[in-house]
């Protein structure tokens, strides 16, 4: 992806926009923008250059539990979509059924009618991958030489973590350490294995106890 040049005091706004809601077209709500700037920063995509900001963009992307399954693949692929919804937040759309629409040049055609997927966990990508390429999202556990991790959002830090669910060293069990550590420097590569996700592998979060 190119680098650009912006002025965070000036252009953020319009970067978030630009690269989050290019789809949806609505306005940036202030706590997304943080959460996926301080992204930027922790994964190393940002840095600061004679007085402006330098980005390197990373793909925003989710995916989403129902409760059932997993869903990754979103439409026209599927009869699935993330989108914005009136509080602000990520959501999980579907829908079963489209209504008949006829414009005013007397075409018709038939469009989705979309429902909010109720209680689904949306879990974004961090934009980092695995030692294998795998991509990285909230919600996997990770695995390297008999540490497992989970990747968590951390509210209080802004920033993506690894949380420490087994370890033969007693006092950092359930501790949370920056994802940005497990970088391999000068990539986006973490330097342990993905294995699963808490969601279709519940059983992992059972291996530290």
């Amino acid at each position: 992806m190119p680098i650009v040049h912006i002025d965070p005091e000036v252009e953020m706004v319009s970067a978030s926009t630009y690269w989050v809601y290019s789809q949806s077209g609505n306005a940036v709500p202030e706590e997304l923008k943080k959460r996926i700037f301080m992204s930027w920063v922790q994964a190393g995509w940002v840095r600061e250059e004679e007085g402006q900001m330098e980005f390197d963009f990373r793909e925003i992307k989710f995916r989403a539990w129902d409760g059932s399954k997993l869903i990754c693949v979103v439409y026209p692929k599927s009869n699935y979509k993330f989108e914005v919804d009136w509080d602000g937040k990520f959501k999980l759309h579907t829908f079963h059924e489209r209504q008949e629409i006829t414009d005013e040049h007397g075409e018709t055609w038939k469009q989705p009618i979309w429902e909010t997927v109720e209680n689904a966990v949306i879990m974004q990508f961090t934009g980092l991958y695995d030692k294998n390429g795998k991509e990285i999202y909230e919600g996997d556990v990770g695995e390297e030489d008999g540490v497992f991790y989970q990747v968590i959002w951390v509210d209080s830090g802004a920033m993506y973590g690894a949380k420490v669910i087994k370890t033969d060293f007693v006092l950092t069990r359930q501790l949370t350490f920056p994802l940005q550590q497990y970088i391999i420097e000068g990539t986006k590569v973490c330097n342990f294995e993905i294995i699963g996700n808490i969601y279709e592998n519940p059983e992992l979060l059972e291996v530290g106890k």
